[in-house]
């Protein structure tokens, strides 16, 4: 999660199931997530020793598509599977 000034906020670690939220109650939720705080992604990439860069991209606040055309090109999905 960026805000407005491409600074990472938290990291989103699961999306609501439509199929599931359909099953259940008959409607599809929108865009609907859940993430980790910033804090909380700062504390653990502390604890396990993982570097990062802080700032932002930029220091004034982008539109969503011109953020999001700058985020496409260093995120990525990563999926953990048992």
């Amino acid at each position: 999660m960026l805000n407005k000034k491409g600074e990472v906020v938290g990291v989103v670690s699961m999306k609501l199931s439509d199929a599931r939220m359909a099953k259940t109650t008959g409607q599809v939720g929108q865009n609907v997530n859940f993430a980790v705080g910033g804090q909380t992604l700062k504390s653990f990439l502390d604890a396990h020793k993982v570097d990062y860069a802080t700032g932002g991209l930029m220091s004034f606040n982008k539109n969503t598509a011109n953020l999001a055309d700058e985020a496409r090109k260093w995120t990525t999905v990563v999926e953990c599977w048992k």
